[in-house]
């Protein structure tokens, strides 16, 4: 657009703290996958590469971390979206695992693999204290980050633009269901589809689906979904 003989240009959003904090957690959380898998002698984790990957492509091109979920919020709205998420997440998980002991066959699977995912491969490895300390820093800044960074964060927040919020948390947490289907090939019947309906669709998918909606951010589903993680491994093991 010509004003005088000035032409003004549409502005394009520059590299931001929060956009520049996000490429470079994504891009160590991508080469610690490397050592990390060779150190815990565990599987390769395929799907957290794709998500990490796609989440940088991204970011690259919109330049906006809120796109995926990656901005702060405000600390009252931070703990009132984690105690509701965590809350909802526990009672459905408890009540599922007094049942069906659905965790204890996971984690029995899990570590009894010979090339055990690395999430868990850190129990397998290092015994006590070190090996729960390694788990949940590994799962909070890297797997665990990596699914809530692409289904609570980017896909979440694409699927509301064109569907609405409820719509666009039902369809992430059933695509977030999808991929963890492979754990359910592994369990038996009840606890496989426990597993897929109770802990992945409705615990994590829809629980933190909501709470991520709410706040626009990642993070109450992310602690929510760390935290409950390491619980359940301390209570079973």
């Amino acid at each position: 657009m010509q004003d005088g003989h000035r032409i003004t240009r549409p502005t394009i959003k520059g590299w931001g703290r929060a956009e520049i904090v996000l490429a470079g957690w994504c891009t160590l959380a991508l080469l610690t996958l490397i050592p990390a898998t060779v150190l815990l002698r565990g599987s390769t984790p395929i799907f957290t590469v794709v998500w990490l990957s796609v989440a940088l492509f991204v970011l690259a091109r919109t330049r906006d971390a809120s796109h995926l979920g990656f901005q702060r919020i405000s600390g009252k709205n931070y703990l009132f979206a984690t105690a509701v998420n965590l809350a909802l997440v526990a009672l459905a998980m408890a009540i599922a695992e007094s049942r069906t002991h659905t965790y204890r066959y996971l984690l029995t699977e899990a570590l009894s693999n010979p090339r055990p995912d690395t999430t868990f491969a850190w129990l397998a490895r290092f015994p006590g204290v070190a090996g729960l300390l390694g788990m949940f820093l590994y799962a909070s800044f890297v797997t665990i980050f990596a699914e809530e960074l692409f289904f609570r964060g980017l896909l979440l927040h694409s699927l509301q633009n064109s569907l609405g919020r409820w719509p666009a948390i039902l369809m992430q947490a059933a695509l977030f269901t999808i991929p963890n289907g492979i754990v359910v090939l592994f369990l038996p019947v009840i606890q496989g589809a426990t597993y897929g309906l109770v802990y992945t669709f409705l615990a994590i998918g829809v629980a933190g689906g909501w709470s991520a909606a709410r706040t626009q951010s990642i993070w109450p589903s992310l602690t929510t979904a760390a935290l409950i993680n390491l619980i359940l491994t301390i209570i079973v093991i």
